[in-house]
């Protein structure tokens, strides 16, 4: 595999899952200084949330849909601001 198909590849498998992480988590794995792959993107935000005490939303489908419309802003405005 190339070096662009590789690199494609990693920022799709990041896209994939965006929509679970906070737009700053997902602009750091995609281009800061420490891009990393979906999955290294996913275990340091998990490891974020344990470190500041906060879980998951999972029971609360509420709270799982405001930050999913948020999230889904913030992304397409990401996307639109990188073309």
């Amino acid at each position: 595999m190339s070096p662009e198909a590789a690199e494609q590849r990693r920022l799709q498998e990041i896209s994939e899952i965006a929509g679970l992480f906070d737009l700053e988590t997902v602009r750091a794995a995609m281009y800061g200084p420490e891009a990393c792959t979906a999955q290294e993107m996913a275990y340091r935000a998990l490891r974020k949330m344990a470190a500041e005490g906060r879980q998951s939303d999972v029971e609360n489908p509420a709270a799982i849909e405001a930050q999913a419309v948020a999230d889904a802003r913030a992304w397409n405005q990401l996307m639109a601001d990188t073309r």
